[in-house]
């Protein structure tokens, strides 16, 4: 196979994981859609467990489509390198350097390995560079507390304020505590019934 069929073939290798990658996110845009409607839904009927839980869902597919976007940034990265290779190997050969040097050495032969070798050293480094990236989208720090910020965040977005606090304070504690204080009143007025009885 020659270097410009191979750069073909990645070119088109890279086409085609960008366009699964599209399909990808239209997919959780379509899903987050649904789930926002959802939440709306139940924080009308005031089910909050339901209404955090799909919050966290939305959270989940808004992550998912930066970790695509960034996936199609480094595809297209690595496509224009691809592109400018295969340029500067035309102004490589136009040059004419390497007609002077056919007289030294067996240049076909040299110049095949050469290339073979800085293309395989460039891919490694591409991959590499590459596998680094992922490692570093797969291990965010401090996960769980921007999770909750951002399903607290989501649930007072959705709910148009329907469950946020005056204070600022979290949707989430605000119900836990109404309930909570419900629960007490609600025992309250068990102990009072039994004692009048």
């Amino acid at each position: 196979m020659t270097p410009k069929e191979q750069q073909r073939k990645w070119q088109k290798d890279l086409r085609k994981q960008h366009r699964a990658l599209e399909k990808q996110i239209r997919e959780n845009k379509r899903h987050e859609k649904k789930v926002k409607a959802e939440i709306k839904k139940y924080a009308k009927s005031g089910d909050i467990k339901i209404v955090q839980t799909l919050a966290k869902d939305v959270v989940k597919c808004r992550k998912s489509n930066d970790r695509l976007y960034t996936a199609q940034a480094q595809i297209n990265s690595v496509g224009m390198q691809l592109k400018s290779q295969a340029a500067m190997a035309k102004v490589t050969e136009a040059m004419g350097i390497m007609k002077s040097m056919r007289s030294l050495i067996s240049l076909p032969q040299v110049s095949q390995i050469a290339r073979d070798m800085a293309r395989e050293m460039e891919k490694a480094g591409m991959i590499e560079e590459m596998q680094e990236d992922m490692m570093e989208m797969l291990d965010p720090e401090d996960m769980d507390d921007e999770i909750q910020e951002e399903v607290d965040q989501v649930i007072t977005e959705l709910t148009m304020g329907q469950l946020a606090d005056i204070k600022g304070s979290t949707p989430m504690g605000k119900i836990a505590a109404q309930q909570a204080e419900e629960e007490e009143v609600a025992n309250m007025q068990d102990r009072l019934a039994k004692l009048t009885s």
